[in-house]
């Protein structure tokens, strides 16, 4: 199952970044630690099939839910 990132900054840029490991999320974790929290609007990881798995929400609405972030940050591989 491919995983894919997705960012909404503030300002209205949007990114995706798509990992075709499904158990490997470090690339998410660095590519997070080198962006300003305060410029995210929304973030969220989504898991292929879409249907069957619910995103895990790292920011909505410019608010860090650090309980998910947390848990992606110590699962990294």
């Amino acid at each position: 199952m491919k995983k894919q990132l997705r960012i909404e900054y503030k300002d209205g840029g949007e990114v995706k970044l798509t990992n075709s490991k499904a158990t490997n999320t470090s690339i998410f974790v660095n590519y997070l630690k080198q962006i300003p929290v305060t410029s995210i609007l929304n973030a969220s990881v989504y898991t292929y099939p879409l249907s069957e798995n619910k995103p895990l929400v790292l920011v909505e609405n410019g608010v860090p839910r650090n309980d998910n972030v947390y848990a992606l940050v110590n699962n990294a591989n």
